[in-house]
Formats: C-alpha cells, sequence, structure tokens
C-alpha cells in the first residue's frame, strides 16, 4: 500500500498495528486490512483502492451528529470484523466564514456539534469496544484550522 494518501496515517497505522488483519474504522484509505467506512464520498474513492490492495472494506452511511448512528457504525464494524482496533476520525465543517462580530450562533453551534461533538461521540463509542480487546489507538483529525487562526473563521 502506499506510504500515504494525503497524510502519513497509514504509515503510522502500519508502525502501529502492522499490515495484519486489523479493524480500522475511520473516513479514508487505512493500512488495515479491515476497514468500515462511513462517509459515501470516501466509500465511493477508497474502497477500490483497499480491494485491489488485498483488503476488504464495508460501508455504512453514518451522520456524526446523531448517536444512534454512530453506535450502529461501530456495531457493525465490530460484527463483520469480530473488532475494533484503530478509529481515524475525520468530521468537520468550516461553516459560514465571515468576521466574528458577523457570526451567527446557529453556525457556531454548527461547528462545535460536528468538529466536536461528533468526535466526542465517536470516541464515545469506539472506546468500550478497543477496551473489550484490550485497547487499540484513536486518531482525531483536524484542519489547520484547528490550529492556527484564520480571518473570518
Amino acid at each position: 500500500m502506499p506510504e500515504s494518501v494525503g497524510n502519513q496515517f497509514p504509515a503510522v497505522a502500519r508502525r502501529k498495528f502492522g499490515n495484519h488483519n486489523r479493524t480500522l474504522l475511520r473516513e479514508g484509505y487505512g493500512a488495515a486490512r479491515k476497514t468500515e467506512i462511513g462517509s459515501l464520498r470516501t466509500a465511493i474513492t477508497i474502497q477500490p483502492l483497499i480491494r485491489k490492495a488485498g483488503g476488504t472494506a464495508s460501508f455504512q452511511r453514518t451522520d456524526v451528529l446523531v448517536a444512534a448512528e454512530i453506535e450502529a457504525l461501530v456495531d457493525h464494524a465490530v460484527k463483520t470484523y469480530g473488532g475494533l482496533d484503530l478509529a481515524f476520525n475525520n468530521a468537520g465543517i468550516e461553516g459560514d466564514v465571515a468576521p466574528l462580530a458577523e457570526q451567527t450562533e446557529a453556525n457556531y453551534d454548527a461547528v462545535m456539534d460536528v468538529n466536536v461533538k461528533g468526535v466526542w461521540l465517536s470516541m464515545k463509542y469506539e472506546i468500550p469496544k478497543m477496551l473489550e480487546r484490550g485497547g487499540g489507538a484513536i486518531v482525531n483529525c483536524s484542519s489547520v484550522g484547528g490550529l492556527i487562526g484564520f480571518p473570518s473563521m
């Protein structure tokens, strides 16, 4: 498999878990052999790459704002692949771009719900499944906007 597809995560995953039959729950291309995908866009572009590399991948549409859908995604991965070893949480939105004084509370709520609550909900359901197997790893991805400030964001 390629060392990276836009980032270094696959290489990091191989160093942590090797290239074994580990279950990886994420939106994106993984080094693991078994991958559960929750994003339709990712499923369409990435599933064929995973399968071509000899892995398996399945798709279950998931809204990160709906706890029951995240729980169902995690449960599907566990039932399909026998457990959960690694999760890559990669949902995020930018929101409306405008000076802070012009931002609405609804925009703030929408950004925080997806970018923070969505990650929290994901970990809430991922962690117990990982602990059942003795542990695992979770990578929470952020855009550069989560690291440095930009005007009108």
